[in-house]
């Protein structure tokens, strides 16, 4: 009697066989297809496998060599993975349920190069990662646009020459000219008048000697001698009026310094820069990256985790899912607990981290856990990382939190080098971020207090007189520590962003008051300068005049003598015949 009946096992035995190494290799070619496909609607890049194992018997998943491409940079991985296992629950398989008890993830890596290019085809669509906006650069560009404005106008009022501006000046230098050449014409006119006079007296000499000879001469004598002292009078009012002309011209010349001032006090005025400007200025190139990249981490979130909390579902061909009371449905896919091991780049240096990811589900409200994210670094820079996805509520919530003692901070440049920069150290850092998304709600705080840091600063060659330079040394030469917060409102789509910052007020105390005593100083010159051109000027006008009311006057004062004489009582009628009858005695005509 036989046992076995050989025929018959044989047969099935290789069936079955065939079956599981079927299932085996089929299972893993399966897995490695749909992680390929599925991922790049994700991440919105090329997601690469190298190699997976699976194994129903044993109910294990092997993945090995996983790539998650960068969608901003092709030849950069987002993430790299060396190793991930999996451990299945086997009966949460047999109800068509993926139930991750236990995984490890080992040799996680963080922006590593890669060999070919993680760019999809552009036919292929896929949910792309958050667009990259400049957050911290658009919600502060007012603000840091404003201080630097302030710097290029301070530079422009130190540099101001103001000399070809002053309408005193040019009004002062065209009176100055203008008196000579008058008081030349009045000078003339004096000499020529006296010249005149003295010519007429010595004509009515020699006429008096022969009046019958020169009797029109005679008759004519006394309207030029009446029209030589209207010329006398017309002289001497002018030289009367000088004084009073030159006062008048003065008054314009001050009446226009007065304008000159105003103008000047309006051109060199320094208004208030404000210190939370200036923070901007300093600070908004610096934060705009770190910034931006913690909201596209958030972003991105958003899209690879079903933002409401609502479980999909399945059109099944057939039948239907009875539950009698008291069993509990569970999510068709769940991963409850994955420790994670890896490197990443924190501060330009390599640190080892290791975590745990739990409640990961694509139906969290059935699941009624949020995902949580644990993470440490394991070395000489601590570092901690929560952060926690609900989709548990009909409205989604994250958060995020982050707590790093001693991190290093490669020295820097803050400011614009065309205006003005700063100069800071290498220092160590304490950070901590808080970050809460609530549905579309953001609300987040940063904050880095730097220690042991030395600050330069450098100024343009306009802004960088000495007065300012030494200000600005002494004052940041005082600073040991630079306490920086940035709050994030808004929401995710438009975040706001305000940035404050210890450096800030210490370098709007220094600057502002240093700023506005040097341009001060510069406008006391330009002032000075200018009333000293114009008093050189009225001076030079008023001696001038007086030099020629030295002059002219005793030219003025003999003619008129002489006219006096040849005007005497008997010029004062014309001669008639009368007169030439009574002929004076001693006289030609005996």
């Amino acid at each position: 009697m036989r046992i076995f009946r050989w025929g018959y096992l044989l047969p099935r035995l290789a069936i079955l066989c065939v079956l599981w190494a079927a299932s085996e290799h089929g299972t893993a070619w399966l897995l490695k297809w749909s992680i390929t496909s599925a991922g790049p609607a994700l991440t919105g890049a090329r997601v690469d496998v190298a190699e997976t194992r699976a194994s129903l018997l044993h109910t294990r998943v092997a993945i090995k060599g996983l790539e998650i491409a960068d969608p901003d940079q092709a030849m950069q991985n987002l993430a790299s993975v060396e190793l991930v296992e999996l451990n299945l629950d086997t009966a949460a398989l047999l109800r068509k349920q993926a139930v991750v008890n236990h995984g490890i993830i080992r040799g996680l890596r963080f922006g590593t190069a890669r060999e070919t290019s993680g760019e999809l085809p552009p036919t292929e669509a896929v949910a792309p990662r958050a667009t990259r906006s400049h957050v911290a650069r658009d919600a502060t560009a007012q603000a840091a646009a404003y201080a630097a404005n302030w710097l290029a106008d301070v530079e422009k009022k130190l540099s101001l020459d103001a000399r070809g501006q002053f309408e005193s000046v040019r009004l002062a230098e065209e009176l100055a000219a203008k008196w000579p050449a008058e008081c030349e014409s009045l000078s003339a006119a004096a000499k020529l008048l006296k010249s005149g006079v003295e010519q007429l007296t010595v004509e009515t000499k020699a006429a008096n000697q022969n009046p019958l000879r020169n009797a029109e001469f005679l008759r004519a004598l006394p309207g030029r001698v009446k029209s030589l002292q209207q010329q006398t009078q017309d002289l001497q009012a002018r030289l009367q009026e000088l004084p009073g002309l030159v006062e008048a011209d003065r008054q314009r010349v001050i009446a226009a310094r007065e304008r000159d001032e105003r103008f000047i006090r309006d051109q060199l005025s320094v208004e208030a820069l404000d210190a939370s400007d200036l923070t901007a200025y300093l600070l908004t190139e610096q934060l705009d990256g770190p910034v931006r990249e913690l909201v596209e981490w958030l972003g991105w979130a958003r899209k690879i985790i079903p933002s409401k909390g609502q479980a999909p579902k399945f059109e099944r061909s057939r039948g239907e899912n009875i539950l009698f009371a008291g069993v509990k449905r569970y999510p068709d896919v769940l991963v409850r607990t994955i420790d994670l091991h890896g490197v990443a780049q924190v501060g330009g240096r390599p640190l080892e981290i290791a975590g745990t990811l739990t409640d990961f589900t694509t139906e969290p409200q059935l699941h009624g856990q949020p995902l949580r994210l644990r993470l440490v670094t394991q070395g000489p820079l601590p570092i901690q990382v929560q952060a926690v996805i609900d989709r548990t509520r009909e409205t989604p919530r994250d958060e995020l939190l982050a707590v790093c003692n001693g991190l290093a901070i490669p020295g820097m440049s803050l400011g614009k080098p065309e205006h003005m920069s700063l100069a800071v150290s290498q220092s160590t850092a304490a950070l901590q971020i808080a970050l809460l998304l609530d549905d579309e709600k953001l609300t987040g705080n940063i904050e880095l207090v730097q220690k042991s840091v030395d600050i330069t600063p450098h100024l343009a060659q306009r802004l960088g007189t000495p007065e300012i330079q030494q200000a600005l040394t002494a004052s940041l030469g005082r600073v040991n520590e630079i306490s920086t917060q940035v709050v994030l409102t808004g929401t995710l789509a438009k975040p706001q962003v305000q940035i404050s910052s210890t450096l800030g007020p210490t370098m709007q105390n220094a600057l502002h008051s240093t700023v506005v005593a040097v341009i001060d100083r510069q406008r006391e010159r330009i002032l000075a300068s200018a009333r000293a051109q114009t008093e050189q000027h009225l001076t030079a006008m008023r001696s001038t005049v007086d030099s020629l009311t030295a002059e002219v006057a005793p030219l003025l004062a003999q003619p008129e003598q002489m006219l006096a004489k040849l005007l005497g009582p008997d010029l004062a009628q014309p001669f008639s015949a009368e007169q030439f009858g009574r002929l004076p005695a001693g006289s030609l005509f005996k």
